[in-house]
This record gives C-alpha cells, sequence and structure tokens, in this order.
C-alpha cells in the first residue's frame, strides 16, 4: 500500500469513527472503529462497483419520496441471511436517528 493510500486510508477511519462517536483501532488485521453498536471496517476504493448497486435503486425514488434505497448483494451458493446490505451513510443516520432516539452526528 502506498503512503498516499494508507494517508487516505487513516483519514477515512478518522471520519469514520467521529460519525459513530467511536474509537478509531484502526491496526492492520484488526477492526478500524469500535462503537457502542458496531464494529465498522473501513475502505477506500476509487471506482467501488456496488456504487451502481445503489445508483439503480435510488433512480426510482422519485416515485417513493418517503423511502430509502438499498441494495441487497447475494452470492450464489451462500445463505440469504449472509447477504450484504448496502446504504448511504446519510440513510443510514436517518434510520438510526428514528429508532430509539440514538443519533450519531
Amino acid at each position: 500500500m502506498s503512503k498516499i493510500n494508507r494517508m487516505r486510508a487513516k483519514s477515512h477511519q478518522r471520519r469514520t469513527a467521529r460519525e459513530f462517536r467511536g474509537i478509531n483501532i484502526g491496526s492492520l488485521g484488526g477492526i478500524d472503529v469500535y462503537s457502542d453498536r458496531f464494529v465498522i471496517e473501513c475502505k477506500v476504493r476509487k471506482s467501488p462497483s456496488f456504487e451502481k448497486f445503489l445508483q439503480q435503486a435510488e433512480k426510482h425514488l422519485h416515485k417513493y419520496k418517503d423511502k430509502i434505497p438499498i441494495a441487497v448483494v447475494h452470492k450464489p451458493n451462500h445463505k440469504y441471511e449472509d447477504d450484504i446490505v448496502l446504504i448511504r451513510l446519510r440513510d443510514f443516520k436517518r434510520i438510526l436517528d428514528s429508532s430509539k432516539g440514538t443519533q450519531i452526528d
């Protein structure tokens, strides 16, 4: 990993820790951020392929303004309960804000 990539990753970890009011643990091979409700692995990618999955859900928002777009990714021959749910941070924060009075800034 280049120095620039390491700096970018560390910056992302710090920002994520602030967003979730967590602790930036960020060591190689361990978790990146720990909070009261989550264990968070931070990733930085220039062109993540899953962006297109969310964009496809988002293009329908004009019809469903009160809904939150998500993408559910399933890997063939794996259990559906292990599927991965993708959601934008701003939408995830809306869900947290509306549940049990929990807030993250």
